[in-house]
């Protein structure tokens, strides 16, 4: 018995001096202050489309492989990483954008803005946001219009007919995630705020794009989130299918959430 004891309490002993040399090494470890990992969307100045600015939906994780891609495959300039989306300027024509390894969407670029800072209460924000449209979105609305028109036309889709007929209908989707702002502002008021505005100054200036809520050619996508703000609108009706050689294995499911219809105006 007495060494069992006298065994028991050296193992004892033993198991409290390596816990106390654990300690020890705990608190003499210096953790990093600031987390290794980059944040995922880099802080970026705002953009404005004109037409030949170009916007790609990639897998989220590629983003940087995508602006590589871009910057080798296209020279393309004004490559800006954004989260799931790249944007760019290139001289390179459609076609050659759409065969990007790492695109799985491919988009013309309207607006793009880091998160603005705006008002609480459903009316303030409103009103701010109509504001915000008539600035930052409307100004570029003709030449994306026309862009639109030369990027679809001699697609076999429906929306080739439609962009070479006077009135090109359309809707607007739009969707939220990790935004505070906008109080009890919906995506589907949103949506209906950017159809409206866009449908005005289109008629204003004869473009003929009119919102509609069925039969539409075009699908303007409107994000609205924490992490960025993007106007856009898809270089074609249906997003590439999934082939051989992309990178990214995720595929768009463009209808994998609700969508925020715009409203008819007439």
């Amino acid at each position: 018995l007495a060494a069992w004891e006298v065994s028991v309490g050296c193992m004892s002993a033993s198991f409290l001096s390596a816990a106390g040399r654990r300690r020890t090494d705990l608190v003499a470890t210096r953790w990093p202050t600031e987390s290794p990992c980059p944040p995922l969307v880099p802080r970026f100045l705002p953009l404005h489309g004109d037409g030949s600015h170009y916007l790609i939906h990639v897998g989220i994780g590629l983003e940087h492989l995508a602006a590589s891609e871009v910057t080798e495959s296209l020279a393309a300039t004004g490559v800006t990483v954004l989260q799931g989306k790249v944007a760019f300027r290139t001289a390179a024509p459609l076609a050659a954008v759409r065969l990007l390894r790492s695109a799985e969407c491919v988009s013309l670029l309207c607006w793009a803005s880091p998160m603005p800072r705006m008002p609480c209460g459903d009316e303030a924000f409103s009103d701010a946001f109509r504001c915000l449209l008539a600035r930052e979105v409307l100004p570029q609305s003709a030449a994306l219009e026309k862009a639109w028109r030369a990027a679809v036309n001699g697609v076999p889709t429906a929306a080739s007919e439609a962009a070479q007929a006077s009135s090109v209908p359309f809707r607007v989707t739009a969707r939220r995630g990790g935004a505070e702002n906008g109080g009890g502002v919906t995506r589907q008021e949103l949506g209906r705020m950017l159809a409206e505005a866009w449908h005005d100054a289109s008629a204003a200036r004869r473009g003929g794009f009119c919102a509609t809520a069925r039969g539409y050619a075009l699908e303007i996508l409107l994000q609205w989130s924490s992490a960025q703000v993007v106007v856009e609108l898809p270089a074609h009706t249906e997003c590439r299918r999934l082939t051989t050689g992309r990178l990214s294995a995720r595929a768009l499911d463009a209808d994998a959430e609700p969508r925020a219809h715009a409203t008819t105006r007439g």
